[in-house]
This record gives C-alpha cells, sequence and structure tokens, in this order.
C-alpha cells in the first residue's frame, strides 16, 4: 500500500503543478522514485491515476468537514512544508482548492 501511496502523493503534485494535460507520468514516477512501468501495475492509464487522487480528495473533503481543527493543522503543517504549494494556491480561485485537499 505504500507504494500506491507515493504514487497517489507524486501525481496529485504533478497534476497540480501542470494540470491534467500536461501532467507527465514519467515525472510522478521519478517522484515516487519508481519507474513509470510501475504506475501500470496499479493504474491502467492517466484518467485511472486522476480519478484515483479525485477520490481521495473527496475523501479528505468529508474527513475535513467532520474535523475541522485537525484539518486546519494538518493544512498548515503541508503548507509551511512547501512553499511551491502557496505560491500555488496564490493564484488558485476557491473551487481549485479542491484539487490539493
Amino acid at each position: 500500500m505504500e507504494t500506491k501511496n507515493r504514487i497517489l502523493i507524486a501525481a496529485r503534485k504533478e497534476f497540480l503543478a501542470k494540470g491534467y494535460e500536461r501532467a507527465s507520468l514519467r515525472v510522478m514516477s521519478k517522484d515516487a522514485g519508481f519507474t513509470a512501468s510501475l504506475i501500470y501495475q496499479y493504474f491502467k492509464d492517466k484518467d485511472d491515476l486522476f480519478n484515483a487522487v479525485v477520490g481521495k480528495v473527496k475523501i479528505n473533503l468529508k474527513w475535513a468537514s467532520e474535523h475541522p481543527e485537525e484539518f486546519a493543522m494538518m493544512l498548515e503543517r503541508e503548507l509551511s512544508q512547501d512553499g511551491l504549494l502557496i505560491k500555488r494556491l496564490a493564484t488558485l480561485n476557491p473551487i481549485d482548492l479542491i484539487g490539493i485537499l
């Protein structure tokens, strides 16, 4: 399960940074520390991986609504660790924030 989670984390970052069309499975796999072919052992294609990332977002939103204080601390921790994410947040409209949760 750790491998799949590492792929999902790398995918989330890549989709957020470049959008769906420009996101690269090769970059995602490199960021996760694997070969691109390993992604295909867990996901059939880029669409499948994107849907897995979006599905995780939906779960996170439900959890966030049920645990607002813990969510605020988690988000603050994530933002403080990733200066690029903070810069990206400044360019997003509120609806787009769903993509990073």
